[in-house]
């Protein structure tokens, strides 16, 4: 766009009308318009005044009185966001994403976390296990933070064992585990870094964790049906979040294979859905069940946006884009398991516990467990086994003979 010939007035109707074929909503984008019109009586609306990215500080900083503190309201939050919104347009004729921004770690151990994970990017460690790693840690620094603690060369052995403590009253022996396991490898870190000049990384031993301390959360198959029958189909989410529930609890797909699903992954054809897992890279595939085939095309045909992305599941709201995060599949099952009435007190109530429910109901049925784990996309039956309530019983009935 040339700044130096369309006027504010014009660029902030360019913006609108490009906010509704993206999908805004007519008052997401009056909520912003009057952010826009404090802005164009701010410049008096000069005839020749286009927007730019001086105009916007000084908008910000003298009309609204916003200062780079760090502490906005949510007032301060809607001037910044629309001035951001009309700056990316006009500058890069695209739109900003706006995302909470969440801190590494406190201020006093900003620097070593930083350092920490460009190590782990060094390594070549995935996304997810830097992710997991990242938010371990930072566990450990926020309690050293809590305990005035902000310099890593004052740590003692009293502090990791009260931290120690404080994981053994919150987790399993499996999450303790995990997160010491990476704060051992975090001190490591910062003893050969000299962040730390004592040995503090062999205070931390190995912790046994019993696989089979929790038993998975199950729900019965009258609960399952209910769940799907208290979906409102006729709702454009509700036809999302019915496909997203079915599969779920009848092929007992992760949350995150779900939302990473492609729509060229559905093999109308064969009949199949086939997809790589993202926790384990598995090849999987599964049968294409006639309920299940009927969900997903209602919501191809009935809600899903118009878009190039190749993505099964999008965002109803704008921007309209695959979704980031697995977390949205948790919220659905969660919210829907509340308003279908059933008791989930004591109990998860996450997709997972769908998956769970779906791989118990076909041991009940007496599914063999070899299938069990195809269907789960297991590399092999011992995984399934500690997957699944299993009692003695159970074993003994599907227990295979010793040859003679």
């Amino acid at each position: 766009m040339d700044q130096t010939k369309v006027t504010l007035h014009e660029q902030v109707d360019q913006l609108k009308l490009f906010l509704l074929e993206k999908g805004y909503s007519p008052h997401t984008i009056r909520y912003y318009s009057s952010c826009w019109n404090t802005l164009m009586n701010y410049t008096g609306l000069e005839a020749d005044c286009s927007y730019s990215k001086a105009l916007g500080e000084c908008f910000l900083s003298e009309r609204c009185k916003i200062t780079p503190s760090g502490n906005f309201s949510d007032t301060d939050k809607k001037y910044i966001q629309a001035i951001r919104l009309l700056e990316k347009f006009v500058y890069y004729g695209v739109l900003p994403e706006f995302s909470k921004r969440v801190l590494l770690a406190p201020k006093s151990f900003m620097a070593v976390a930083e350092e920490y994970v460009s190590y782990l990017q060094a390594l070549s460690q995935t996304h997810k296990s830097i992710k997991s790693k990242k938010s371990r840690v930072k566990q450990f620094l926020n309690y050293l933070d809590d305990e005035s603690i902000h310099c890593l060369g004052k740590i003692g052995k009293k502090h990791l064992v009260d931290f120690m403590a404080i994981l053994k009253q919150k987790y399993s022996s499996a999450a303790r585990s995990n997160i010491l396991y990476t704060v051992k490898d975090f001190l490591i870190f910062c003893e050969t870094t000299g962040y730390l000049t004592q040995e503090l990384s062999g205070l931390i031993k190995c912790i046994y964790s019993n696989p089979n301390e929790t038993l998975p959360t199950t729900y019965n198959a009258s609960e399952i049906v209910q769940l799907l029958l208290s979906v409102d189909r006729r709702s454009a989410k509700g036809k999302k979040d019915y496909a997203i529930l079915i599969l779920a609890s009848q092929l007992g797909i992760r949350s995150s294979d779900i939302l990473n699903l492609m729509l060229d992954d559905i093999k109308w054809s064969q009949k199949t859905i086939e997809f790589y897992q993202c926790k384990s890279g598995v090849f999987t595939q599964l049968p294409l069940i006639d309920n299940v085939k009927y969900a997903l095309l209602d919501y191809l045909k009935n809600s899903r946006p118009d878009t190039e992305y190749p993505h099964l599941f999008m965002r109803s709201r704008a921007p309209i884009k695959p979704y980031k995060e697995s977390a949205i599949a948790y919220l659905i099952v969660s919210k829907q398991m509340r308003l279908a009435g059933i008791h989930t007190t004591g109990k998860r109530h996450g997709p997972h516990s769908l998956r769970h429910s779906m791989a118990t109901g076909l041991l009940e049925d007496e599914t063999p467990l070899p299938v069990i784990a195809a269907a789960l996309g297991h590399n092999n039956t011992k995984n399934t086994s500690r997957y699944l309530r299993i009692d003695i019983e159970r074993l003994r009935s599907i227990a295979l003979e010793v040859p003679v």
